[in-house]
């Protein structure tokens, strides 16, 4: 029976290096972004096809097998799954890449919403300012946004600080509370309620 119980052991020791660093640089790209990651059929199956990429290049580099790892190439291999996601993320929100994109005439941008894209043009977290209108309730909120829940499993919404909000009366927006030099003051925001949005941030050269 321990024999057995061994023989089981040894066996899912060898293939779990076929699941943790996909699903360890998954765990970390989706921190990085602010969302959940689902325990399912479809992050396991994308965790073994990262993982056999990794062991794949690992073995193409170090010359060798999973069959011949130790302890150390566990432990490096693990570092590279952790490294690889955070590099990626901040590569992917360098201004360094945005324009290499342009430059070979991708018109696209690596964020996955275009309120990640909003959010992280603020390099220097001062809060872009946006004006958000809420048609359906004749109202129009302007401010700087300083948070939004990104999590796609979550309710989405966004915060504005030092806001105004405006009501339309007769076809004009008239402001109704004015917090714009208070920045304590903040609004929470359903992006559902949200019809249209402008966008006020530095130019860049």
């Amino acid at each position: 029976m321990v024999e057995i119980v061994k023989g089981v052991l040894e066996l899912l020791e060898q293939y779990f290096v076929y699941v943790y660093p996909g699903f360890v640089t998954i765990l970390v790209h989706h921190f990085a972004k602010a969302r959940g990651t689902k325990l399912n059929k479809s992050t396991l199956g994308i965790s073994v096809v990262i993982s056999y990429v990794y062991i794949v290049l690992y073995k193409f580099f170090f010359k060798t097998d999973v069959s011949q790892f130790s302890n150390k190439d566990y432990v490096i291999l693990l570092i590279f799954s952790i490294l690889l996601p955070v590099i990626w993320h901040w590569i992917s929100r360098s201004y360094f890449a945005e324009k290499v994109l342009n430059k070979i005439g991708i018109n696209t941008t690596l964020e996955d919403t275009v309120w990640d894209y909003i959010q992280y043009r603020d390099k220097e977290k001062k809060g872009i300012v946006l004006k958000v209108f809420l048609d359906d309730k004749d109202i129009m909120y302007e401010g700087s946004l300083r948070y939004r829940e990104s999590d796609p499993e979550k309710e989405q919404a966004i915060c504005l600080s030092g806001y105004r909000r405006y009501v339309k009366e007769n076809g004009r927006y008239i402001p109704k509370q004015d917090y714009n030099n208070d920045n304590s003051r903040w609004v929470l925001i359903n992006i559902k309620e949200i019809t249209r949005s402008e966008i006020k941030y530095a130019s860049e050269k």
